[in-house]
C-alpha cells in the first residue's frame, strides 16, 4: 500500500534518476563483497570495520573531487557544462554531460506560438 503512495511525495523532485531504495541496494551490494558467511563474529565485525572505512575513504574522494577537480569543457554549452559540474558528483555529472553533448549537436530552427503553447524545431548538426 505505501508504494502506491509514496510516489506522490517524489513527484516533481528531481533525482537524477536514483531512488533512495537504489542507493540501498547499492550500499548492500558494496558490504557482501566484504562479507562471507564463513566468517566469526569477530571476522564479521573487522569486515564492516574495512566496509566502512572504504565507504568514508570513497566519500572523501568524491568530496575532494567535487571541490577541487575542473572538467574539461567539451561542448559548445560551457556555462551550463561548468555550471553542471559544481552542482553534481562526478558520477552524475558524467551522466549529464551525456545529455548536455546530446542538446548541443542540435540547431535551433524556429519558434511558433499556437494558443499558450510553444513550439520549438530543432535539427541535428548535418541532418
Amino acid at each position: 500500500m505505501r508504494e502506491s503512495w509514496a510516489m506522490a511525495y517524489l513527484k516533481g523532485t528531481f533525482c537524477a534518476g536514483y531512488r533512495k531504495t537504489l542507493r540501498c541496494e547499492g550500499i548492500n551490494a558494496f558490504i557482501k563483497g566484504f562479507l562471507k558467511s564463513t566468517d566469526s563474529i569477530l571476522e564479521l565485525v573487522h569486515s564492516l570495520d574495512r566496509v566502512v572505512k572504504d565507504y568514508r575513504n570513497n566519500e572523501v574522494m568524491a568530496q575532494f573531487y567535487y571541490m577541487y577537480y575542473s572538467p574539461v569543457l567539451t561542448t559548445s554549452l560551457e556555462a551550463m557544462e561548468l555550471f553542471a559540474s559544481k552542482v553534481y558528483t562526478r558520477a552524475v555529472f558524467k551522466e549529464v554531460k551525456k545529455q548536455i553533448k546530446g542538446v548541443a549537436t542540435l540547431l535551433f530552427r524556429g519558434r511558433d506560438s499556437i494558443s499558450t503553447t510553444c513550439v520549438y524545431r530543432f535539427s541535428r548538426i548535418g541532418k
